[in-house]
C-alpha cells in the first residue's frame, strides 16, 4: 500500500495554505487531499491549477533513503508552466519556467553532455523506472515483465523510489530516459516541465 505520513499531510496543508492566500482564484490538486476523498482520478481545467506531491518518495522518507522530494507545478490551460522539485535532504532545488529553461540550484540544466560522442541509442542508455506502490500480483508481474524486456535492450536500469527525482536526473543528464506506469499528475507534473526546459 502507498504510505502516508503525518509529514505528507502537514507539508500539503502548509503549502496550499500559503498558495491559497497568494492566489485565491486558483485551483489546487494534492496527492493527500485526493487520497483523502478516495480518488486517484483528478480533472485539470483551463484554469490556473497548482499540483502538489508533498513527499514524493514517502517510503524512502520513512526508511531514511535520501531520494525524497517536494514536487509542485502550476498548470495553465492543462499544461505545466512552472515546476519546482526540492530534495530537502540533499538541498537540491530543481526549477523550470515554460520558455525560460531549467536549473538546479541556479545552474542551468542539463549539467553534463552525453557520455558518448556517438548518437544515443537504447543499447547505450541508462534508464530509470519504478515498481510503484501497487503490490497486486498482476501489477507486479506486468512491471517485472516490462523491466525484463527493457533491461535486455539498455545499458542499465535504475530505480530510486521517486518519479519526480528520476525525471530531474533525466533533466540533468544522469539518466537518459525514465518510464513508469500507474503514475499520477502530482508525480510527474513538475518533472515533465523540468525535462522539457532542459532540452529533453
Amino acid at each position: 500500500a502507498d504510505l502516508v505520513t503525518a509529514t505528507d499531510k502537514a507539508v500539503e496543508a502548509k503549502a496550499f495554505a500559503a498558495l491559497r492566500s497568494a492566489y485565491p482564484d486558483h485551483a489546487f490538486i494534492g496527492e493527500e487531499s485526493a487520497s483523502a476523498i478516495g480518488s486517484d482520478t483528478v480533472t485539470l481545467t483551463d484554469n490556473c491549477t497548482w499540483v502538489l506531491d508533498p513527499i514524493d518518495g514517502t517510503t524512502n522518507f520513512v526508511h531514511g533513503f535520501p531520494m525524497v522530494a517536494i514536487s509542485i507545478a502550476l498548470f495553465h490551460h492543462r499544461e505545466p508552466v512552472v515546476g519546482v522539485i526540492y530534495n530537502p535532504i540533499l538541498d537540491e532545488m530543481y526549477a523550470a519556467l515554460k520558455g525560460g529553461g531549467a536549473e538546479l540550484n541556479g545552474t542551468a540544466l542539463p549539467l553534463r553532455p552525453p557520455v558518448d560522442a556517438k548518437p544515443l541509442t537504447l543499447a547505450t542508455s541508462l534508464v530509470g523506472t519504478e515498481f510503484g506502490s501497487d503490490r497486486r500480483p498482476e501489477c507486479l508481474d506486468k512491471k517485472t515483465a516490462g523491466m525484463a524486456r527493457i533491461g535486455r535492450l539498455v545499458r542499465g536500469v535504475r530505480c530510486i523510489g521517486s518519479c519526480a527525482l528520476a525525471l530531474c536526473l533525466v533533466a540533468r543528464g544522469t539518466l537518459d530516459a525514465f518510464w513508469e506506469s500507474g503514475v499520477h499528475i502530482w508525480d510527474f507534473g513538475a518533472g515533465v516541465l523540468i525535462v522539457r526546459e532542459a532540452g529533453g
